[in-house]
């Protein structure tokens, strides 16, 4: 979208949004993505981790949202993201994207129905787990098993790397993989230990 690539710099000023002469539709940026006020991802700006967490607010994702953005592989559901999220056709298209985590089953629903559609119909659709206020999601990769960390309690206040598992008598959960922004609003957090077995964050 050229209007966006020409408002760049003042979109990525945070707050900033920016209305278009010839359409009269009005942008602002969040976590890196350019967003128009109906809610719909138009296209990554500024997008540097791997993953990235879709909002309460958005409600849909554009075609190509997604093709400049170069690392992200990662797109991650909260518990309040709609479980409406619309994915137009070709939105991932020429998109690094490889997996969508979501987090409850009406939204994996949602998702696996739209994703034949959307330009990259390889892409994994998992349902994260949880346990103890935790969320996390296994995969596999280079035939290892990843378990990505994804988001903590928010008054969490130590981790060392292990989830206690919340089913009697289950095995803890060893992290290997901390996703982008899993420890955003822990203000509380005071340390964290990470043992060999994570190998990326």
């Amino acid at each position: 979208d050229d209007f966006i690539k020409n408002n760049v710099d003042l979109l990525n000023n945070s707050g900033n949004s920016v209305e278009s002469d010839t359409t009269g539709e009005s942008v602002s940026v969040e976590d890196g993505i350019a967003i128009n006020e109906s809610g719909e991802i138009k296209e990554a700006v500024s997008i540097g981790g791997t993953s990235l967490r879709i909002s309460s607010g958005i409600t849909a994702i554009k075609e190509e949202a997604f093709a400049s953005a170069d690392r992200l592989s990662t797109l991650v559901l909260t518990e309040n993201t709609s479980s409406n999220l619309k994915l137009e056709t070709d939105c991932f298209k020429d998109s690094s994207i490889e997996r969508i985590i979501c987090s409850n089953r009406k939204q994996q629903k949602n998702m696996e129905k739209q994703i034949a559609d959307s330009g990259k119909p390889d892409i994994q659709v998992v349902l994260a787990n949880r346990s103890g206020g935790f969320t996390y999601y296994t995969y596999e990769k280079n035939n290892n098993e990843i378990v990505e960390l994804v988001e903590v309690p928010a008054d969490i206040t130590e981790f060392d790397g292990v989830i206690k598992s919340d089913a009697a008598g289950a095995e803890d959960i060893h992290i290997t993989s901390i996703g982008d922004q899993a420890f955003a609003d822990c203000d509380q957090l005071k340390w964290v230990t990470l043992p060999e077995k994570v190998t990326s964050i």
